[in-house]
């Protein structure tokens, strides 16, 4: 406190407290300046407040994103290498560039958020800050309030939780980080509770400017990823660490390859059915998909619905879920505080009638195959079946 002024240095009775008018003037002194006129700015400051000032930025670059990957329906992969691969591909298209910016920013972890290849094939633009979670997501933000991409990845326990107020301070100076957390949520398995970051949404929803996103399937998260590096903004995509099932169509084809075009706010109908939709999130897609199916091969016909985005809900899909009697949704964060929370509230808001079942974490999991935590969670197929069949008598 009062660095370099000698009279407040390292005293505490200055935390927080103004500088006597008496003593204002040696102390911008000592600071190396002499020439405010303080009785006119005072008098000036009468005249009522200043006016609006806002930080001039410049623009965010042009991105060039490519041709999306489509990976096949017997694929084996998880979303995070789905999105070291986009983003290499994307760097591939842009770096040659003399005026184009662009950096990966990592701390130790560059094995596990799949940014290693890029830090090989471009050294220059890869900044590998250890474990310094706190700087990182300073520095990243702060670069990309520039002419710049700049991308942080990392595991989202310490990508959001850990460095919250960063994330916050982003928010306040209007950033354009490209925050790409994996590790997410109880699929995090063998990591156990520590590690489980069920309240990502709840903590950036908390914000104004940042925007969550959670791809369904390793072709969801090849093209979001491409299209969250060409927009500015703060957005955090969040995926989880085990492989994820390709999300196939009706005929057996990938969902979100091939033609599919991602489009930011807008829900994905993944099946058709009556009176009840279940809607679904990230990488619990999978897993509503596995209950549909069953659900189906006993005659039960509902809708299944995929939601990438969770902070912007567009009105023709909030018409369409309060369309069915019945919603569940199943979703891997705290039943309290997430999608479901989201959905409620704007469903209210526009005058919904359907009833409203939330599927989520309800306490820190233990440590183990994801697959058995979601089942002692009640979060497994099986337990989606019972309560589909229960809300439908």
């Amino acid at each position: 406190m009062g660095k370099d002024v000698g009279f407040m240095e390292n005293d505490e009775a200055f935390h927080g407290a103004p500088v006597a008018p008496d003593m204002l003037t040696p102390a911008l002194a000592l600071l190396g300046d002499h020439g405010k006129d303080l009785p006119a700015l005072r008098e000036l400051r009468k005249q009522g407040p200043p006016p609006a000032f806002k930080i001039p930025r410049p623009p965010y670059p042009p991105v060039e994103t490519g041709q999306p990957a489509t990976y096949g329906a017997d694929v084996k992969m998880d979303n995070r290498t789905a999105f070291g691969k986009a983003l290499l591909a994307v760097a591939d298209l842009n770096l040659p560039r003399e005026d184009f910016v662009m950096a990966v920013f990592d701390c130790d972890l560059a094995g596990s958020v799949k940014t290693a290849a890029f830090g090989q094939k471009y050294p220059d633009n890869f900044f590998q800050c250890g474990i310094t979670e706190h700087n990182t997501a300073a520095i990243a933000g702060s670069l990309s309030a520039e002419r710049a991409v700049s991308i942080w990845a990392d595991f989202a326990v310490f990508g959001v939780d850990e460095t919250f107020n960063q994330a916050r301070l982003n928010d306040i100076n209007h950033a354009n980080l490209k925050l790409f957390c994996t590790h997410t949520g109880v699929q995090v398995g063998e990591d156990g509770k520590t590690h489980q970051c069920i309240d990502y949404f709840a903590l950036l929803n908390s914000t104004f400017g940042w925007r969550v996103i959670t791809p369904a399937d390793p072709n969801q998260t090849d093209r979001i990823t491409r299209w969250v590096l060409s927009r500015p903004g703060n957005f955090a995509v969040f995926m989880g660490r085990s492989a994820t099932p390709i999300i196939p169509d009706a005929d057996g084809r990938p969902f979100f390859g091939g033609d599919y075009e991602y489009r930011y706010g807008r829900m994905d109908v993944l099946r058709r059915g009556e009176r009840l939709a279940l809607v679904a999130a990230g990488n619990m897609c999978a897993i509503a998909l596995d209950a549909w199916q069953r659900l189906s091969r006993e005659g039960v016909g509902i809708s299944l619905i995929s939601v990438a985005d969770w902070s912007d809900f567009h009105a023709d899909d909030l018409q369409m879920l309060a369309a069915h009697e019945h919603l569940v949704v199943l979703e891997d964060h705290n039943v309290k505080t997430g999608l479901g929370t989201a959905l409620a509230a704007e469903l209210f808001q526009a005058g919904a009638r359907s009833t409203l079942t939330k599927m989520g974490v309800t306490a820190y999991a233990s440590s183990g195959p994801p697959a058995d935590l979601f089942r002692l969670l009640g979060l497994d197929p099986a337990s989606v079946v019972a309560r589909v069949k229960a809300i439908l008598g």
